[in-house]
């Protein structure tokens, strides 16, 4: 009896992780992935550089966007990258970062990156760390999606202003009730199995 109910708990730690795999909108960092999408301009505006680095290029006035839409992951409380900016000019570009509730666009879920930059050794012409820290004041439990957005507006007419992003963080675990199942449910049965092997 002991054995059956160990061996359902790892099936039901299986069958839970593969639906939440196959069903869930998991965030990543894979610029190649199709869960990052180009707004406000064409999708030949952005581009994969070697070591996995996105870029995004504008030479207009208008906010150029990378998103992605994920299902919030409890197990994560912040995101850190580097960002760097390379203007054509000594012009200025307004960048920004930030994470909302995607079904409240109006709601910021942490505190966002925003910063309009000029040439100068301060500003991300090198490359900066940027962490969004999940704001612990705001109310997670009617969150289902979040969205992840990246800007670059070019304040000048000048072409060719870019923004790179590169992740260094990894992606979201499984849920840790998922996680304590299924080893509950693997011990059970080495300890079964040691008993089977003593008597």
């Amino acid at each position: 009896m002991l054995k059956k109910f160990l061996v359902c708990s790892v099936m039901v730690g299986c069958l839970n992780m593969f639906a939440v795999s196959a069903f869930a909108l998991q965030f990543t960092t894979d610029f190649t992935s199709k869960s990052w999408q180009v707004f406000n301009g064409q999708p030949s505006q952005f581009q994969v550089l070697q070591g996995g680095v996105g870029q995004l290029t504008t030479s207009d006035l208008r906010p150029l966007t990378l998103s992605q839409i994920f299902d919030y992951d409890a197990s994560m409380n912040s995101l850190t990258f580097w960002m760097q900016w390379v203007p054509s000019t000594n012009g200025a570009a307004t960048i920004s970062a930030d994470i909302v509730d995607y079904g409240n666009l109006s709601t910021t879920v942490v505190d966002p990156f925003t910063s309009t930059l000029f040439s100068s050794a301060s500003d991300l012409l090198n490359r900066t760390q940027v962490s969004l820290i999940f704001d612990s004041l705001y109310d997670f439990s009617n969150t289902s999606q979040l969205q992840l957005t990246f800007t670059i507006q070019d304040n000048d007419l000048n072409p060719a202003d870019q923004l790179r992003i590169d992740f260094n963080n990894s992606t979201p675990v499984p849920e840790p009730s998922t996680m304590v199942l299924l080893g509950f449910g693997l011990a059970g049965l080495g300890f079964a199995r040691f008993r089977k092997v003593r008597r």
